[in-house]
């Protein structure tokens, strides 16, 4: 079950977010319980996610129905990066997991104009 946890449910980002960011986006946070599924394995990768507390696993079911485990994701870790068009791997909640949610392209798009607005500081445009 997806909870929202904060009452405006936007907040500044501080940590990792800010600094990848330069402050100029908000996320949502979120509280998953223990086996939620955080996104699926062939989903559109839309948000990135940052754990706030708690833990999350990334994996792949086999044909053979054992779990491939990807990667375990602990507090301040961020994933759900993804350059296809679908996520690689399926995240599950390992235990209760307070996460802060971004559009991935909202994030990126924040990222650029970051950076480049201190590399490129008294560039003139060609």
């Amino acid at each position: 079950m997806l909870i929202r946890t904060n009452e405006t449910g936007r907040r500044l980002n501080d940590g990792h977010l800010a600094a990848l960011a330069g402050d100029r986006v908000s996320s949502s946070e979120f509280r998953y319980r223990r086996g939620t599924e955080v996104f699926g394995e062939g989903d559109e990768p839309e948000y990135v996610y940052q754990i706030v507390s708690g833990a999350v696993r990334t994996y792949r079911m086999l044909s053979d129905g054992r779990r491939q485990i990807n990667s375990f994701h602990l507090p301040s870790d961020m994933f759900g990066f993804e350059n296809g068009k679908s996520h690689r791997f399926s995240a599950e909640a390992l235990v209760e997991t307070k996460v802060r949610i971004i559009r991935q392209r909202t994030l990126l798009c924040s990222m650029a104009d970051h950076a480049g607005g201190t590399t490129n500081q008294g560039a003139s445009p060609r």
